[in-house]
């Protein structure tokens, strides 16, 4: 699940006056049995804006899924060798950290080691 902050119109931000009430939204993307669904959620009013199933795309990665690239990496003969060559023969007391790096891609090319598009929630109003 990713859940980001709807970032309000400049103009919004810019005619705010103290005591104005505070529009607070979030945009969520989940994943649920093959879906990618997303949807913008009004905080405030406890009121769901908008929700679709978007199909043919992947969600971003998940922070458990990090974990497991870390566990993929340790356990790799070719990686433990790089490791060892460097020093490193226990790695039950080191981390591995993965990064993201669809975000690095060209806007037409971010697409997941299957060829799916990556969805990436846009910001507009």
């Amino acid at each position: 699940m990713s859940v980001l902050l709807h970032e309000p119109p400049k103009e919004k931000v810019l005619a705010w006056n103290s005591g104005d009430p505070i529009t607070r939204e979030v945009d969520i993307i989940l994943i649920r049995e093959g879906l990618v669904p997303e949807g913008r959620i009004d905080l405030a009013e406890r009121n769901v804006e908008s929700w679709k199933d978007v199909k043919g795309v992947q969600a971003p990665i998940f922070v458990s899924q990090q974990f497991e690239l870390g566990d993929i990496t340790k356990s790799d003969p070719q990686m433990q060798a790089g490791f060892a060559k460097r020093g490193a023969k226990d790695l039950n007391h080191s981390g591995v950290r993965s990064t993201s790096i669809w975000l690095l891609l060209d806007a037409e090319n971010q697409t997941s080691p299957d060829g799916k598009p990556l969805r990436r929630k846009e910001h507009s109003e």
